[in-house]
Formats: structure tokens, C-alpha cells, sequence
């Protein structure tokens, strides 16, 4: 599938897909029937818009403890949607975790029942992996996360700014208005008093949060007010 999606030039969103993997020294039968469930979910992905990107050999494959984290995985891997498919040791299922961009921890995470090894079948597979792919709301987006990320940035510009000399210093409490648009992308809409938007110290705080990108989600655009002490 190509870069941009036919629809209006659109990008198709990116989906990095960890897969089935057979454990050492399983029988051909196996494998054989974990690729063809991959190939029958790569397929499901592609026919609802997803671009699929395997992940590579080298990529640490997520761990269950990160499930519940409020560490966004998508986006430490760059992409929209990170999917993870597990095979249970027991043969028994396999489980299906699905990670958005801008989330902390899993937005989706089940069990799929399996049945007849070596010559493996997971027939609720696909229909698992649907559940995980229902439409992100704004509710979805864990703004305390993005503002706890950008403390870092946030805090450079205010030091920097303590290091100008006292005459041209900004004193005080700022307030920036943020705006995240359905496409996941942030804009600072204003920065109060007006007078300091322009400013370094404006302009360092603008860059610090224009950078996020939280993912796309459904519905009216997020906006929130925050307060910057000096």
C-alpha cells in the first residue's frame, strides 16, 4: 500500500505489527499455520486502511508488564497503532494486545482460544483483533501523559529564560491555551498575557508542545488550558 491513501491524499495510518512466532523447535505444522493466521490478519489490517509494517528481528518485543504502563508504546515505536500478537505457552490461544499512539498502555488486550495443535486454529482471531480497531475517542487520549512528557521541554524554557538579565525577564504565571486537532496533531492556540507569545520565552514554549503528535481520534478537537509558573 502506497505513502498516501486515494482518499484526499491522506496518509493511511501506520500499524507495526509484532507477530506469531513459533517456539524453538515446534513442529513445521505449526509454523506453517501461525504464518497463515498472520497472513489472514496482515490482510484484515490492510482491507480497513492500515498501512502493516512487520516489526524488525532487532525490535525488543513488547513485555506483559507494559500493558498496564503509562509508557505510550506506539509512539516510542513512531507509529499510530502497534499491534501484538502473543501465542500462549500452553498452545491453548493466542493474545492479542493493541497499543495506540498518545495511550499509555494497552487500549485493547484479550485472549483468543485456540484449538488442534501442531496444526493450529484460532478461528476468532480476526474477529479479536476487530474489537481492538473500534473507532479512538477523545476520551481516549491521555492528555495528563502528554503534559507529564513535555515537563522536561517545558522546564529548559523557563530556566532559559532565568538566565536573561532581570530588566528583560518575564515574571509571573503564563497561561497556554492547547488545542489537539482529531488528526492528533497540537497547536498552541494562544499564549495569555498576549504580549509574551512573540517573546523567546513565547516562541520556546509554542516549539515545545507543537511537537506532539497524539495520534488520531474521533470527534471535536481536545482543548485545554495550563498554567506555566515562572
Amino acid at each position: 500500500m502506497g505513502e498516501e491513501e486515494a482518499r484526499g491524499g491522506v496518509s493511511a495510518p501506520v500499524l507495526l505489527l509484532f507477530g506469531l512466532a513459533a517456539p524453538e523447535g515446534a513442529p513445521p505444522a505449526l509454523d506453517r499455520a501461525l504464518a497463515r493466521m498472520e497472513q489472514d490478519v496482515v490482510r484484515t489490517l490492510a482491507v480497513r486502511g492500515f498501512q502493516v509494517r512487520p516489526a524488525s528481528a532487532r525490535a525488543r518485543r513488547p513485555a506483559l508488564g507494559e500493558l498496564t504502563s503509562a509508557v505510550d508504546l506506539a509512539g516510542r515505536y513512531d507509529t499510530d497503532r502497534l499491534l501484538v500478537l502473543d501465542l500462549a505457552k500452553d498452545r491453548s490461544g493466542v493474545w492479542v494486545a493493541h497499543f495506540l499512539r498518545g495511550l499509555g498502555g494497552a487500549f485493547d488486550y484479550r485472549k483468543v482460544g485456540c484449538k488442534g495443535a501442531p496444526d493450529l486454529s484460532c478461528p476468532g482471531l480476526v474477529n479479536g483483533i476487530l474489537a481492538g480497531l473500534r473507532p479512538r475517542a477523545a476520551l481516549d487520549v491521555d492528555m495528563g501523559a502528554m503534559l507529564r512528557e513535555r515537563s522536561k521541554a517545558v522546564t529548559r524554557c523557563v530556566r532559559a529564560e532565568d538566565r536573561r538579565p532581570v530588566a528583560e525577564r518575564i515574571f509571573g504565571t503564563l497561561e497556554l491555551e492547547l488545542e489537539v486537532r482529531p488528526s492528533g496533531k497540537l497547536r498552541v492556540r494562544a499564549v495569555a498575557p498576549a504580549r509574551v507569545a512573540s517573546t523567546r520565552l513565547g516562541r520556546c514554549l509554542t516549539r515545545a508542545f507543537e511537537v506532539v503528535d497524539v495520534g488520531p481520534f474521533e470527534g471535536e478537537a481536545i482543548r485545554v488550558r495550563i498554567p506555566v509558573d515562572l
